[in-house]
């Protein structure tokens, strides 16, 4: 188990739906889950089924190369900060 800006990873996700960083929006007007959600890692509209972005697979596949229960913390520069 590894541990990214504070959530539990056991394996790397399959699609972003399985990721803890992915919220979905809850039950559509059919009572059946809402296919679309929300990245909180990278601030992103994401759906449910759709594939791990690359720079995603990088992150987990680099944080399993560390010893068992590491915790890795993430920061990201705005872009602000450029100007």
């Amino acid at each position: 188990m590894q541990k990214i800006n504070g959530k539990h990873f056991w394996e790397i996700p399959s699609c972003c739906g399985a990721c803890p960083f992915y919220f979905g929006f809850g039950k559509a007007r059919d009572m059946r889950e809402s296919s679309s959600g929300f990245c909180s890692q990278f601030e992103k509209r994401k759906g449910y089924y759709d594939h791990i972005p690359k720079r995603c697979t990088d992150i987990f596949e680099k944080a399993f190369t560390f010893p068992e229960g590491s915790e890795l913390v993430i920061v990201f520069r705005s872009r602000a900060a450029n100007l």
